[in-house]
């Protein structure tokens, strides 16, 4: 494997893991609105590809609170997941 396979690797690795943490917080809390203001309020806003992969896995857990607050989120960013 090459340096820049085994950098991809390692980059899509850590973007998964940052997803799996950020869904895990979205996941404690109890509505759309103060998932939306988590999401507003992080230190570093996450990536459209974290958010892509944090919706991803809402889907696969039927978690459709998260998708909706994340399709709001994306709204106020002005982009589209």
């Amino acid at each position: 494997m090459d340096i820049q396979n085994k950098i991809d690797k390692f980059y899509n690795e850590a973007q998964d893991n940052f997803a799996i943490i950020i869904s895990n917080n979205i996941r404690s809390i109890n509505n759309k609105e103060e998932i939306v203001e988590f999401l507003k309020n992080m230190e570093s806003q996450p990536t459209i590809d974290v958010l892509m992969r944090i919706n991803k896995i809402a889907i696969e857990k039927e978690d459709y609170e998260t998708c909706a607050a994340l399709k709001e989120y994306s709204k106020i960013r002005k982009f589209k997941l």
